[in-house]
């Protein structure tokens, strides 16, 4: 999706569920994430987890020490950080200019 808007070269590190084989809500997802950012000298508590369902991706990232972003109505609720619905929101939230040419 991230290439859709035409916002991926934005973001330093993106780990799907898909990517690391475990569906959220399991946590091991989570934690497979939070392992790669402490890797790569990230903390995961300055790191978005943006996410379309409340219980299995708000909720869990919470609960991981991410920061939760509701994508879309389905995701909103009081564990959310923030609530957007456009991904190219994202770019306010971290301060980056809105020019979304992918760049």
């Amino acid at each position: 999706m991230f290439e859709s808007f035409g916002i991926r070269g934005r973001f330093d590190h993106v780990t799907t569920s898909e990517e690391v084989g475990y569906r959220k809500p399991d946590g091991r997802m989570f934690e497979t994430a939070t392992e790669r950012l402490r890797s790569a000298g990230v903390d995961p508590s300055r790191t978005l987890m943006i996410g379309d369902r409340y219980r299995h991706d708000v909720e869990g990232a919470r609960e991981a020490g991410l920061v939760p972003v509701g994508y879309g109505t389905d995701a909103h609720g009081p564990a959310a950080e923030y609530e957007i619905r456009d991904l190219r929101e994202l770019l306010d939230i971290v301060g980056v200019p809105g020019d979304t040419d992918g760049d």
